[in-house]
């Protein structure tokens, strides 16, 4: 499956990023494509 995430919050040093970190992480492991963020 391929995904696109938007992060709405700053780019470092928040809970938002590093969520959104973290699940793109798992998209990767889980085998699907993340084509943009």
């Amino acid at each position: 499956m391929r995904f696109a995430i938007v992060v709405t919050g700053p780019a470092y040093g928040t809970q938002q990023a590093s969520s959104a970190f973290q699940f793109a992480q798992a998209l990767i492991v889980e085998g699907h494509e993340l084509s943009s963020v």
